[in-house]
């Protein structure tokens, strides 16, 4: 423990909001899968609302899951977050809460999870590169090495 003293835990920002969830999925929608159906978030009028403690453990789930792939590739937690970790936080949030409530294979969601798992895989195989300030991926690939039969043909 004395390797531990004087070190505090901080809480890195969030990768996405709710907000951003709000961006992605209707807002009565994202009521009923953050809510539990026993004892849901209400407001003082008895209106249901998005229950934000557990969309907020979704988020620090998703960016558990984000951050074992990005590991492999840059120092965690990032900041500033790409736009693209961003939609993939997002993307994983949704399907954590989603599969809290359902288990749709056919699902949108499902869809949308598979594919951010996908490209996390192709960030921490370094097949594509983060860049903090696009909007969009950039891939890059490794030069061509050629034996020296091949390049004689060609010199």
């Amino acid at each position: 423990m004395d390797a531990l003293k004087g070190w505090k835990e901080v809480k890195p920002e969030l990768y996405c909001t709710i907000d951003d969830l709000l961006g992605q999925i209707d807002k009565s929608k994202l009521i009923e899968i953050t809510n539990d159906r026993e004892n849901p978030a209400v407001d003082e009028n008895g209106q249901e609302i998005i229950h934000e403690g557990n969309a907020n453990s979704a988020i620090e789930a998703a960016m558990a899951v984000v951050n074992t792939y990005i590991a492999m590739r840059y120092p965690v937690p990032l900041d500033p977050v790409p736009k693209i970790v961003n939609k993939l936080t997002a993307d994983i949030t949704i399907y954590n809460l989603f599969t809290r409530h359902y288990n749709d294979e056919d699902n949108v969601f499902v869809r949308r999870y598979r594919d951010a798992i996908n490209l996390l895989e192709k960030i921490a195989a370094d097949e594509v590169k983060l860049t903090a300030n696009e909007s969009s991926i950039r891939t890059y690939s490794r030069p061509k090495q050629y034996g020296s039969v091949f390049q004689r043909m060609y010199d």
